[in-house]
């Protein structure tokens, strides 16, 4: 009669390591990264997993914890903004308020939000109008001024829905790409000492010289498209060769910053204008700058 063998137990994905000195009793560990099978990783997949955040490990706790819809600014029909929270784990130390770059959307930064969460931050977030979850065109938004009053009012919505003007916890912005100058611009139209800093993560305040040439060969037509298909998208990732670890991040099928309506490339380029020249002089909230290598 043929013996069954006993069902495989899964294996836990990670091996730990123990090396004792000799005579001693103190000693060090090292963990052994696995596969589901139990097989080690290669070098080139610990690598991998070094590099790349998969967000859809993460959820927020609380989706639209907000009634929040604002006005298209063409209909005047009502859009309803999605917005995330986190709230605090204990005693609450302040509130970080998240501004997601051009295309992105704040509903796959909860991994970004758990940590701040842990240490005792509100972290709190949403999908601008025309992009994630949000109402709107999808792809395109009507101007950089719209998306500075949407992200103010969520604040002041915030505010009212959770006790902070009473509380006078000290809030705080994290701005990455575009959503970087977008948070100066809104710490310059907020009122004094109501923004404690901001975090800048690889703000967008301009294009680098060959992507400059690009743009400049381009805009001529950019204009003309624009007069009569502002919203008339283009592949602005065409070429690049994308690193495997960041190849999840833009194959999200909810991710829009691959292709950009003409119509925002010339309202960024506005922005930066309007920036250097009008905003940049008169920000006086603190700021830190995170820069990528090449940046």
């Amino acid at each position: 009669m043929e013996k069954k063998q006993a069902p495989r137990q899964q294996r836990s994905n990670q091996i730990l390591i123990k090396t004792m000195k000799r005579g001693g009793r103190s000693g060090s560990q090292r963990v052994l990264e696995v596969d589901k099978y139990g097989n080690p990783l290669s070098a080139a997949e610990l690598e991998f997993r070094k590099k790349n955040v998969d967000f859809a490990k993460w959820t927020w706790p609380e989706s639209n914890p907000i009634a929040y819809e604002r006005k298209d600014v063409k209909t005047d029909k009502m859009l309803k903004i999605c917005n995330y929270r986190w709230p605090a784990v204990g005693e609450r130390k302040g509130i970080v308020q998240y501004v997601t770059g051009y295309g992105d959307y704040a509903g796959r930064a909860a991994y970004l939000a758990q940590p701040f969460a842990e240490a005792g931050y509100d972290f709190i977030s949403i999908d601008n109008r025309g992009f994630g979850y949000s109402d709107g065109t999808r792809g395109h938004y009507a101007d950089l001024n719209t998306v500075v009053d949407d992200q103010l009012e969520f604040a002041y919505k915030h505010d009212a829905q959770y006790n902070n003007a009473t509380d006078k916890v000290p809030r705080f912005m994290i701005g990455n790409s575009l959503g970087g100058p977008v948070s100066l611009v809104m710490s310059t139209h907020s009122p004094q000492d109501y923004w404690k800093g901001v975090s800048l993560t690889v703000p967008y305040f301009g294009l680098c010289e060959k992507d400059q040439e690009q743009m400049d060969k381009f805009k001529p037509f950019a204009k003309l498209i624009n007069i009569f298909a502002p919203q008339y998208r283009v592949n602005v990732m065409r070429g690049r060769e994308l690193k495997p670890w960041v190849r999840n991040w833009f194959d999200d099928p909810i991710y829009e910053g691959c292709r950009m309506s003409v119509g925002n490339m010339l309202e960024s380029e506005a922005l930066m204008r309007h920036f250097h020249q009008n905003v940049a002089q008169t920000v006086t909230v603190p700021f830190l700058m995170i820069i990528a290598g090449k940046e």
